[in-house]
């Protein structure tokens, strides 16, 4: 098991500026919530001695950071610069701010006010129902817990519109000919070849133009890892358990087919092809710390850095996230290399055992990319493969449910 990564950072003391703690005695509000903050002295206090008001749309807070004074001395904040790597260390003023409520005798505003609310609640009939008025007092007054469930059913709540629905297809096929239905029809085929996992040429006339190495992976990057991936030309046993090379790689760094070897150029893009998948694999299994590593990929080349990073993660630095979509590209682009490395039939058993997936997991990746997996027999031994052929076969969605299916 690989030890937990360290990381030094500096510390340095500001003492020059202090920062504020701020404790609501009446709950933690919203994150989303927005305050604007004053800050007046104290009249009969001592040096250093301030009132807090704060200000939301609702309420109104007061607080002071000399009453709780030796709580503040107990905390100091850190605030941390990725670029730099230095901490800088502040001094706290500790704040337990109270809410500031109005009196239970209502002004005379306040009774105009209430008045016209009333009138405007009875001039305007409440249409939710029971229900409805339940769930906003759960969003308001419920728990945590009512607040996530309450979460969960409005994400899955899906409204019954099919009447306005309907009457807004009917008001357009009214006002639309023929010939305007054929052009959204292809212009929503080309919405459909935007959403494969990788960019697709589904009118090639040969394997190799469906998905080019040369428009997926930008020239930069691959000359880029020219350099770096020399030592796996006449790559040993030894060489695979000192690198701990996955399967696929080491196999095909041992046994590159003789027609690559006696061609100096080819045997570079092989090997090329070689790091380029290890990199993948690497990227595929990632923890989520690793994935939030600043020391994620730091030593290869900054053209390579630059696109892998942008091209397989989300965010920056430790907001950096890798989610199933982006892990499932990085599979997809893993199967479109080794097809190029195999002549387009790979050994589905070195991609499993590789990513260490399951069967069921790379077969819908390559059916995703229009490929097949298969078995074949080769001089009475039989092996899984991956395939990229023509025709492509991506997978068909049935409409008809399981209630229809006979």
């Amino acid at each position: 098991m690989a030890e937990p990564e360290s990381k030094i950072i500096r510390l340095k003391y500001n003492g020059a500026d202090r920062c504020s703690v701020v404790k609501f005695a009446n709950g933690t509000p919203k994150s989303s919530s927005e305050f604007k903050a004053q800050f007046m002295k104290s009249k009969a206090g001592k040096e250093g001695e301030r009132l807090m008001h704060l200000q939301s749309p609702h309420l109104s807070y007061i607080g002071n950071n000399f009453e709780n004074k030796s709580v503040g001395q107990k905390f100091l904040l850190a605030e941390y610069d990725e670029e730099t790597g230095v901490a800088g260390i502040f001094e706290t003023d500790f704040y337990e701010v109270k809410p500031l409520l109005k009196s239970i005798f209502p002004s005379k505003e306040d009774t105009d006010a209430i008045n016209k609310l009333q009138a405007a609640i009875a001039s305007k009939k409440d249409e939710r129902t029971f229900y409805e008025k339940q769930d906003d007092l759960t969003d308001v007054f419920g728990s945590h817990k009512r607040k996530r469930a309450l979460a969960a059913k409005q994400r899955n709540k899906i409204a019954d519109n099919s009447s306005v629905i309907q009457e807004s297809v009917e008001a357009v096929l009214k006002g639309t000919d023929a010939s305007a239905l054929d052009e959204a029809l292809s212009a929503s085929n080309i919405i459909e070849a935007t959403n494969m996992i990788l960019p697709c040429n589904k009118t090639a006339t040969d394997v190799s133009y469906v998905y080019p190495l040369n428009v997926l992976i930008p020239v930069t990057v691959s000359r880029s890892l020219i350099e770096i991936s020399k030592h796996y030309i006449n790559f040993t046993n030894a060489d695979a358990e000192e690198r701990n090379e996955s399967s696929f790689v080491a196999e095909h760094a041992k046994e590159p087919p003789r027609s690559v070897v006696g061609n100096t150029q080819l045997h570079e893009e092989y090997v090329c092809c070689l790091q380029l998948m290890a990199y993948l694999i690497k990227a595929y299994k990632l923890r989520a710390a690793d994935v939030r590593s600043s020391a994620l990929f730091e030593n290869e080349p900054a053209p390579f850095r630059k696109w892998f990073l942008s091209e397989f993660f989300l965010g920056a630095g430790r907001e950096r996230k890798m989610p199933h979509r982006m892990k499932d590209k990085v599979m997809a682009l893993a199967i479109v290399v080794a097809w190029y490395i195999d002549s387009f039939s790979s050994n589905s058993e070195l991609l499993r055992t590789s990513f260490q997936v399951s069967q069921k997991k790379l077969s819908g990746v390559v059916r995703a990319l229009g490929g097949v997996c298969k078995s074949v027999s080769h001089n009475s031994i039989r092996k899984e493969v991956s395939v990229l052929a023509l025709p492509l076969k991506f997978p068909t969605i049935s409409t008809v449910g399981r209630r229809g299916r006979r």
